[in-house]
């Protein structure tokens, strides 16, 4: 209940706090649990300033001076990545945003809805709350909206029209929500940004959620016509043998969270819904090989990595061998990147045994529960 909701109980905030600061990875200051504001959220604090994508922003910190110093050459990786997802296009990308479209919203909203057709169904994360009553509605917008969309994805006709339009509202309930969660709940409140779970919210059931989401028409139609596209160009990834669906990585800790969009058949993918015609940067190529570097047990057995382009309506891939040698000029074997990576994170031989150990009494093969399921 502490780590959900909140507590005033003195002896279970400062177990919450115990719990918090044991799991904090070794070699990293104590952290004030009274620094973002009312303790009440302190449970589900997420460090983001420490997550693998914000690293790389930092320049001094290792994950970044790991990649600089070790695959220095992006350059030219770049420039074929972007040359491949522009697809000799000239202007703009084939499925545009126009003036008025939270471009944010769209990118979080889509990707609750590509999976569904194959079966699979993602749930939001949830920010802790004040209050156990908003928690328990915010827990309950997510679950009418993820209950819709699985009904959804069962139907028999491919998603269009209605259907589609419907699958679209949910996800961007389920978008506002997880966009709470990324950003922690004081600063959404600073922020002013929509809860579903707020005024009308799921006092009015999900027709209710979906009309506190605050979504604009114009984002409502970008996100519908991204979809439209984004089902038929993603459908080979989400009917995958291997499939793993926000998996995240043995070492996925050591960075404050890590975790890709998509895994399929050993490609590891990162959708982008950008419109630029330079989308890939050298920070896409880290994040992507810093994915596959944190799979130090091997679970996921990534032998590729890419960008699919949803605007532009396209992907590009690339043997992950093939990368770290044009990166860095060294021919050096996947668990040996790997093993380097982790002595930069700081996880000592200890740590790595223990962490290897439990992948292999798991096994290296993906599980998706809803996935397999055939939810």
């Amino acid at each position: 209940r502490a780590l959900c909701h909140g507590t005033d109980d003195a002896s279970d905030l400062a177990a919450v706090i115990a719990f918090v600061e044991s799991a904090r990875p070794a070699g990293l200051p104590p952290r004030d649990p009274y620094g973002d504001g009312p303790c009440c959220v302190i449970g589900l604090r997420h460090d983001h300033d420490r997550a693998l994508t914000a690293l790389l922003d930092v320049k001094q910190s290792p994950v970044r001076q790991f990649m600089e110093h070790e695959l220095p050459a992006t350059a030219p990786v770049c420039k074929e990545a972007n040359a491949s997802v522009r697809a000799e296009r000239s202007g703009d990308p084939p499925v545009a945003p126009g003036p008025g479209v939270d471009g944010g919203l769209v990118g979080t909203a889509v990707e609750y809805v590509l999976p569904i057709p194959h079966g699979s169904v993602r749930k939001p994360q949830l920010a802790g709350a004040p209050t156990p009553e908003l928690a328990d509605r915010r827990l309950e917008a997510a679950e009418l909206a993820v209950a819709e969309l699985r009904r959804l994805g069962g139907l028999a006709e491919p998603l269009s029209g209605p259907a589609l339009e419907r699958a679209a509202d949910c996800a961007l309930v389920c978008a506002r929500l997880e966009q709470r969660f990324r950003i922690g709940d004081n600063r959404g409140y600073e922020l002013r940004l929509p809860d579903p779970a707020v005024g009308v919210g799921v006092v009015g059931g999900l027709d209710g959620a979906i009309e506190a989401a605050l979504a604009s028409a114009e984002t409502r139609a970008d996100l519908v016509a991204l979809l439209e596209a984004g089902l038929t160009d993603t459908a080979d990834l989400y009917s995958a043998d291997a499939l793993a669906i926000d998996p995240s990585f043995a070492l996925s800790g050591a960075v404050g969270g890590a975790d890709a969009d998509v895994i399929a058949d050993g490609i590891l993918i990162d959708t982008k819904t950008g419109k630029g015609r330079s989308l890939v940067s050298a920070k896409e190529i880290y994040q992507l090989i810093g994915y596959a570097l944190l799979d130090i047990d091997d679970r996921y057995k990534i032998t590729g990595v890419g960008i699919h382009a949803l605007r532009w309506r396209t992907r590009w891939t690339v043997a992950l061998d093939d990368l770290l040698l044009r990166l860095s000029g060294v021919q050096r074997n996947l668990g040996d990147w790997r093993a380097m990576f982790a002595e930069a994170l700081g996880v000592d031989e200890q740590q790595l045994t223990a962490i290897r150990e439990r992948g292999s009494e798991a096994g290296a093969t993906p599980h998706n529960p809803d996935h397999a399921a055939g939810v």
